[in-house]
């Protein structure tokens, strides 16, 4: 098998997965020639599963691999601490405006040992230097060693429910997130209906900004840790206003 990708998006490629490994130690990761994705198996019932899919024109402008397995994927198991860490350098020296790098990334493999390589390449006025990383990994060996990563079939028919939010409400509903924790470790989400035609024109209407036919609302609730707070809970429902959370109390 080969791999081999100049990355583009340096920064995004860091926040990724620094990202992700907050979330787990280790991820399994997966190249094929469309895509790139993480995934992180659920390892307790309080812990959470992620997987995240890429194209790979989003972060690479070069990407080439090679490989006997179906759908020609390449899948390895690599440190998340390691990879955020190798990447933090990478994004250092691509994004200085002083001296311009480009960075490639690489399977290889060093005394019998698989590595993802990084190489990057500065320009000092001319004169070329190089700085080199490797993240250790291991390659999957069979599909049965991979399933626990795979990500779950969801069942329309039984009641499943997707939320999508508007990508310029995740900061802020992280922000709130943040501030329940310390009243409560756990947070319910409830989804409440959908909206029709009246709720669109209301909020055209309004200064709000516009909202989408079949839209419907999330809350969180959280009741607090304190005793002598029982009984009372802090709900937060994210109502599109001015791109910002509205929080309501009962």
């Amino acid at each position: 098998m080969k791999f081999r990708a100049k990355i583009g998006s340096s920064t995004q490629l860091h926040k990724l997965v620094l990202t992700l490994s907050k979330l787990g130690s280790s991820c399994l990761v997966q190249l094929t020639p469309e895509q790139l994705s993480f995934s992180i198996a659920q390892e307790g019932s309080d812990s959470a599963m992620v997987v995240t899919e890429l194209r790979e024109a989003l972060m690479f402008v070069e990407w080439k691999i090679e490989s006997r397995a179906e759908n020609n994927r390449i899948s390895f198991f690599a440190n998340l601490e390691n990879l955020a860490r190798v990447l933090k350098s990478v994004d250092a020296n691509c994004s200085a405006k002083t001296m311009p790098a480009t960075a490639h990334m690489k399977l290889s493999k060093k005394e019998g040992t698989p590595m993802l390589s990084f190489d990057i390449r500065i320009d000092h006025g001319g004169r070329m230097s190089s700085v080199q990383h490797d993240v250790p990994l291991r390659l999957a060996q069979s599909a049965d060693e991979t399933r626990a990563y795979a990500e779950p079939s969801i069942n329309n028919a039984a009641g499943a429910v997707t939320v999508v939010l508007p990508w310029n409400e995740i900061r802020a509903l992280r922000n709130v997130v943040e501030r329940m924790k310390s009243i409560s470790d756990k947070v319910l989400l409830t989804v409440s209906g959908t909206l029709g035609p009246s709720d669109v024109a209301a909020a055209a209407a309004s200064d709000a900004p516009p909202l989408i036919p079949g839209a419907g609302k999330l809350m969180l609730e959280v009741r607090a840790k304190d005793p002598k707070a029982a009984g009372h809970t802090w709900t937060l429902q994210p109502v599109p206003r001015r791109g910002r959370l509205i929080r309501t109390t009962r």
